[in-house]
């Protein structure tokens, strides 16, 4: 997920500077205003870029979690099971 952020705001700069170099802009003004424009979405499109690692780290650190639990849960079910059987073989 992040690797696709970062490629789609490296292609969304190619785009803009693209345009730019085709004459799209045909005054200082607007290409200054593409240019802060192009730079807010790079700015904005890193920051979802490190939001999303960091929500992926938390998942994989609740996952990890949820695993360890649900181990211990069926480790403590055998022993449960265990303890009945010895009982009921008495």
């Amino acid at each position: 997920m992040v690797k696709n952020m970062k490629l789609i705001t490296h292609w969304a700069a190619i785009a803009i500077l693209a345009m730019l170099a085709s004459g799209c802009a045909t005054n200082t003004s607007e290409m200054d205003t593409i240019r802060s424009l192009a730079e807010q979405a790079i700015a904005q499109s890193e920051r979802a870029s490190a939001q999303a690692a960091n929500a992926e780290a938390k998942a994989d650190q609740a996952m990890k979690a949820a695993n360890e639990a649900q181990q211990c849960c069926l480790e403590n079910s055998e022993k449960i099971d265990r303890a009945f059987e010895r009982t009921m073989a008495k």
